[in-house]
């Protein structure tokens, strides 16, 4: 079975919800909570994020703690050990199908590719609130100890064009 065997994906979207959910997103937060109440930022207060869901039933989410440290030596693949540690513990993305459960309020993530390979044919799935120009995705989880965590990601629909360009250095190749 292929992870594209879900059924017609498209045949999910005409729903209210499916519909609302299109668009590009901005993180605004990112939260956990333990089981005994206590809240964390796992990555700080000034978390950022993208969050796409497109018409014809694809997603993308990319996640990262800023300050995260550069690659001192600017190549992809030629480092090891410590740096990459650091990089990938702030950076959660993944992409593929989406699937939406209007009855439940929950959108299914079909993960295709992904940073963490684990996740990869792992549909994740997330119970969703929305209001006006706000999503909040939450989903529960077991943390290796056995305890439990409860995950919310809190959303704000991006209406105009992200300004790129303002994050690039000048001299630097679009």
């Amino acid at each position: 079975m292929s992870l594209f065997d879900c059924g017609d994906i498209h045949q999910a979207l005409p729903g209210p919800l499916a519909r609302a959910l299109v668009g590009l997103w901005v993180l605004e937060r990112y939260s956990e909570t333990d089981e005994t109440g206590t809240e964390r930022l796992p990555f700080g207060s000034a978390a950022e994020g993208f969050l796409i869901y497109t018409v014809d039933g694809f997603m993308s989410v990319q996640l990262m703690k800023p300050g995260r440290p550069p690659l001192g030596h600017g190549a992809w693949g030629q480092g090891h050990g410590e740096p990459y540690e650091a990089i990938a513990s702030g950076y959660i993305a993944y992409c593929g199908q989406y699937r939406v459960d209007e009855p439940r309020a929950e959108v299914a993530h079909l993960v295709v590719v992904a940073l963490t390979p684990n996740l990869i044919g792992q549909p994740q799935r997330r119970t969703v609130e929305m209001a006006n120009d706000r999503l909040v995705l939450s989903a529960g989880y077991s943390r290796p100890d056995g305890g439990t965590v409860g995950s919310r990601l809190q959303w704000r629909r991006k209406a105009e064009l992200i300004p790129v360009v303002s994050k690039c250095k000048q001299g630097d190749p679009i």
